[in-house]
């Protein structure tokens, strides 16, 4: 059976919970999960520069999914001078989700989905882990406070194509 197939299979084997097929999916992906509470799961993938842990909150009132992760780069008082300006532009070059500074001091990715089945928080996951890694060299460019050079900021930014 191929993974369509069996991705199809488990879609049709869900009563409706966006979770209960995520253990599943996680093993067929190589992806570590740990179901929390019922409506709380963590999936952890490996990405270019860190080990993402993922969290996944569903909300039965408004039917939506949260995901979230945190990269894990500290920033001192000085470095968090350059955190909102950068987030701003940052966040104009996201189609999904987007990237805030929460109190405890972290970067964090967050989307949410309205009515989630389980092809989407797969392809969610895997743009987490995609623009989690796009970002990552400007966020610890930050945390160096190496960003007084306007143009290293602006070909961090920009995106690139093929690999050296």
């Amino acid at each position: 059976m191929s993974y369509l197939e069996d991705l199809n299979l488990l879609e049709s084997e869900l009563e409706g919970h966006p979770l209960d097929g995520l253990e599943e999916l996680s093993s067929l992906l190589d992806w570590q999960y740990k179901r929390i509470e019922q409506n709380m799961a963590i999936v952890t993938v490996q990405g270019q520069f860190q080990t993402y842990s993922i969290n996944l909150i569903w909300n039965e009132q408004s039917n939506s999914l949260l995901m979230e992760t945190a990269l894990n780069i500290a920033f001192d008082d000085v470095s968090e001078g350059y955190i909102p300006s950068t987030l701003m532009d940052i966040n104009t070059r996201l189609w999904l989700g987007h990237f805030v500074y929460s109190e405890q001091s972290k970067v964090t990715f967050k989307h949410t989905l309205l009515t989630a089945y389980l092809e989407h928080i797969e392809q969610l996951i895997q743009t987490t882990r995609t623009e989690c890694d796009r970002f990552y060299t400007i966020f610890f460019m930050i945390q160096k406070c190496d960003v007084n050079d306007k143009d290293k900021i602006f070909l961090a930014l920009t995106d690139s194509e093929g690999k050296a």
